[in-house]
């Protein structure tokens, strides 16, 4: 069995022991609460991995969709017969493995995309507010100073 195929088949069942690993912990956490010292740190960071691992089943819906397009335009509404079988089952093979193998991605994307988006967000909201702001700025003081141009307005 290819690496890629083990992937395809393992990967679901490590994200569901893994929600019930972190499912199973949240007794722990809800007393990591009364810990003054470690409750910040530890709370996120479960919150980032239980997030993280919510966003698996939403990835494999997306590769799915992915490899499902890709086969049906390769395939182009191709009918199966005895002369192209073989070539077909090549097609498929070679589509399931690139899916396994794009698959293992899966835990790393999701991980990043969870806790690095809230920053992400975040920095683009300061730049556009930062932007906005200088504008604005600029046209209070055309206006304060009497010399607002209205021009093409």
């Amino acid at each position: 069995m290819r690496l890629s195929e083990q992937v395809s088949e393992m990967l679901p069942q490590l994200n569901t022991v893994l929600m019930l690993l972190c499912i199973s912990l949240f007794p722990i956490m809800a007393l990591a609460l009364f810990v003054r010292e470690i409750t910040y740190k530890v709370i996120i960071n479960y919150l980032n991995i239980m997030g993280s691992l919510m966003l698996w089943p939403v990835m494999f819906a997306i590769f799915n969709h992915i490899y499902n397009f890709m086969m049906a335009t390769t395939l182009s509404g191709e009918s199966v017969t005895f002369s192209n079988l073989d070539r077909l089952t090549q097609t498929g093979s070679t589509t399931a493995g690139i899916a396994g193998w794009m698959m293992m991605s899966i835990p790393f994307l999701s991980l990043k995309l969870f806790t690095l988006l809230g920053q992400q967000i975040a920095s683009a909201g300061s730049y556009l507010g930062n932007t906005l702001a200088g504008a604005t700025t600029a046209d209070v003081s055309a206006v304060a100073g009497g010399n607002y141009s209205m021009a093409n307005m």
